[in-house]
């Protein structure tokens, strides 16, 4: 086996994991008790996908699949705590997991559609979404350097949303 294999599983599983966990983590919240019990649970589900990555057939989608281990998590953590009587039936986990991965869907276009309006954008502008949404600097530092008061500063940026949020809505009804 080459040494290689090993290495670029990983680096597909992180990349993949990476990619949803927020999603999986949501899911995880929507179907369980409480927060604290919807950490220990995730961390559970990150431990087994980690553990189950070798056996992860790469044809399946992830989400999907990550979030059937992440619902087995759920009930298992339920049934070990005797909360069974508090867990969503079969067919109400089963709606929230397909609407979780629709839903992830959806978002996944949204998100390709405002890359590609953000590039449309005037450099000047691209630049100030940027730096106003990269959360390194404060709204207040921002409109400092660029000789302005912070309140303009919101109003442009509320134009620039406006415009590419109207931008993304029309890519999406072109696809």
């Amino acid at each position: 086996m080459d040494h290689q294999e090993p290495q670029l599983a990983q680096e597909d599983f992180v990349a993949l994991f990476t990619a949803n966990q927020r999603r999986i983590f949501g899911f995880v919240v929507s179907i369980s008790p409480s927060w604290a019990d919807a950490d220990e649970i995730f961390q559970r589900v990150c431990l087994v996908l980690w553990k189950k990555w070798p056996s992860y057939e790469h044809e399946d989608k992830f989400l999907a699949w990550a979030l059937q281990i992440a619902r087995f998590e759920v009930v298992k953590f339920m049934s070990q705590r005797s909360r069974r009587k508090e867990i969503y039936s079969d067919e109400a986990l089963d709606s929230i997991q397909t609407r979780t991965c629709e839903m992830s869907a959806d978002l996944n276009e949204r998100m390709v559609a405002l890359e590609r309006c953000v590039k449309k954008l005037p450099e000047e502008q691209q630049d100030l979404v940027r730096r106003c949404y990269s959360g390194t600097q404060k709204i207040k530092e921002i409109a400092e350097a660029i000789g302005i008061n912070a309140q303009n500063l919101y109003l442009k940026l509320q134009r620039i949303r406006k415009v590419l949020h109207q931008c993304v809505d029309k890519s999406l009804a072109e696809m």
